[in-house]
């Protein structure tokens, strides 16, 4: 793969290390994708959770008052505290 930044690489480096390819050509720093993988695993634990006790999930209206955003909170946060637990 070659390209701003990446040397003289294959293909199948930059499909097989797609975060390097990203943070250096997209300019993102190198931490880039930890909180996006913490919310990957805090939906797959909720995912796996029973249907009655799943939380991660928004209603319509909550987005757009600070009570509805804390609820959202409270949920999501339990979420990734569930997934460091598992």
């Amino acid at each position: 793969m070659t390209g701003p930044d990446t040397g003289e690489r294959t293909i199948g480096h930059g499909l097989l290390h797609p975060e390097g390819v990203l943070t250096r050509n997209l300019l993102f720093g190198p931490d880039a994708f930890k909180p996006l993988g913490a919310l990957l695993l805090a939906k797959l634990f909720d995912e796996m959770q029973p249907d009655g006790e799943r939380r991660f999930w928004i209603r319509g209206d909550e987005p757009f008052d600070a009570e509805g955003q804390a609820e959202i909170r409270h949920r999501i946060v339990a979420c990734f505290e569930g997934a460091k637990a598992w």
